[in-house]
Formats: C-alpha cells, structure tokens, sequence
C-alpha cells in the first residue's frame, strides 16, 4: 500500500454565489459520521491472485459554491 488507500464519503452542500444554501443532504455531517464505519475489508481477485485490505473510510463535509 502507498498510504493513499481508503475509502471516502462525502456529503456535499451546495452554495449560490451569495452563499446562500441552494442544495443540502437531509442527514446531517454527525449521522453521517457517526453511521459509517471506521475501516472496511475490501476483496479483489484477477485470475489467481487475490488481495485483501483494511482500509479506513474517512468521511468530509464538501462545501461548494457557484462563481
């Protein structure tokens, strides 16, 4: 592993140019948060080889807005 390995959940709001709210999740960051795992065990297999990591899952509030 190279140290970049995990899995991401974002949660997106998205702001108008005047930062108002125009789009926003109904869950909120902490239920987000607090419902995901903190590692998931991920599986690939290609011919005969397989390979099996833990990996963390780290979850981010996006914030974007127009321009």
């Amino acid at each position: 592993m190279d140290g970049d390995d995990r899995v991401l959940v974002s949660r997106y709001v998205l702001l108008d140019r005047s930062g108002d709210v125009v789009r926003a999740p109904e869950v909120p960051f902490e239920a987000l948060r607090a419902a995901a795992p903190r590692t998931v065990v991920s599986t690939t297999r290609y011919d005969d080889h397989t390979y099996t990591a833990r990996l963390p899952v780290f979850v981010r509030d996006a914030i974007v807005q127009a321009t």
